[in-house]
């Protein structure tokens, strides 16, 4: 019988080799990855992490699973839903028996509904899911969802005289999360925020604006950097990357994403609990002007936005010079949970808990 066990620090190194033995194909070989040891970073990702293993005869991880625990709204209710995420099997070893069952059986002992994205060209993988789930467990089409990376060059544009975006001060904190719960309630799947630097692990209050408008809180966004324990590294250049790569001065001149040397890791900001009062854009267009001001101070290359599709500021965003990949977001449920009803709310999904 496949029987799944918590990681321990000693695994780091093996499970750092699952992580790293596969970088995204193509003309930029990508690879993402949590240096310096993957069972501190994962749990990093909230207060409680399952990190599950399934060892070989000999001890050593042959298959590794993480799945974050987080507090959303939904319905307007506060609830506690997993993220599951990370899924890694060694090449040289396959799992007799039907693993993905065992991982459910597993996971049901910490939580009874959980998230998980695919990539919208792993069209397999869902069937795979679907295919050996157990038979009491409901799978549901959340949204699709966009992950776009764009120049805080292209985003200064935005920046209005007549708004203003300030950093958040101890004295404003109390007035975020009343303005984050207003705001949270009206969607399915924002963050329920009550201790913000807990919570988003590297995300300090001195990343965070707000913009103000006779003298209320009319929108907030932060900049949240993880690269100290999860990043994205280019490996290799093929075609004619090799090519951009020579000519990246000139490109991100023009605008475009920097390209980096093989083997760096991307200077990466992710901008995070972006909330406009009203879906306003005119608000919302002065927060990216402020939070690409505070980039662009920081030297900070690249910014990472996720948004389903369907959301107010992709149609802002869209236009934006940008690169961008898919995917397509469920929500797993147990037997006895409350069937989720998509369509109610709009989604709101955090890139960086993805």
């Amino acid at each position: 019988m496949l029987k799944f066990e918590q990681a321990g620090t000693q695994d780091g190194p093996a499970l750092l080799s699952l992580i790293e033995g596969d970088a995204a194909k193509g003309a930029i070989e990508l690879f993402y990855t949590r240096r310096p040891n993957p069972v501190a970073s994962y749990h990093r990702e909230s207060d409680f992490v399952s990190l599950a293993v399934l060892r070989d005869g000999a001890g050593r991880p042959s298959l590794m699973a993480a799945n974050a625990l987080h507090r959303y709204y939904v319905e307007g209710e506060d609830r506690e839903i997993g993220y599951l995420s990370g899924i890694r099997r060694r090449k040289d070893s396959y799992p007799r028996g039907n693993w993905l069952r065992a991982l459910y059986e597993y996971e049901r002992e910490h939580c009874h509904s959980c998230l998980f994205s695919i990539l919208e060209d792993n069209a397999n993988v869902m069937t795979f899911f679907s295919k050996h789930k157990p038979g009491a467990v409901t799978i549901t089409p959340i949204c699709d969802y966009k992950t776009y990376m764009v120049s805080p060059r292209l985003l200064l544009r935005f920046a209005r005289q007549d708004l203003q975006v300030e950093q958040i001060q101890p004295d404003q904190i109390d007035t975020v999360y009343a303005f984050l719960a207003q705001h949270g309630r009206q969607y399915d799947f924002f963050p329920v925020v009550t201790d913000l630097e807990k919570q988003f692990g590297g995300l300090r209050w001195a990343d965070c604006r707000a913009v103000w408008h006779g003298g209320c809180m009319v929108a907030f966004g932060a900049l949240w950097e993880q690269s100290a324990y999860k990043q994205y590294i280019v490996k290799a250049y093929h075609g004619p990357m090799r090519m951009a790569r020579a000519l990246s001065p000139v490109l991100g001149a023009a605008g475009y994403i920097p390209i980096p040397p093989a083997g760096d890791v991307l200077r990466i900001a992710t901008l995070t609990l972006m909330s406009a009062a009203g879906e306003d854009p005119a608000i919302y267009q002065a927060l990216l002007g402020g939070l690409a001001e505070e980039a662009r101070r920081r030297d900070i290359k690249i910014l990472v936005i996720g948004l389903p599709e369907g959301n107010y500021q992709t149609d802002i965003i869209r236009p934006v010079r940008h690169l961008s990949f898919g995917s397509h977001i469920h929500l797993l449920q147990d037997a006895g949970e409350t069937p989720y009803a998509a369509g109610g709310r709009a989604p709101h999904l955090e890139c960086g808990w993805l």
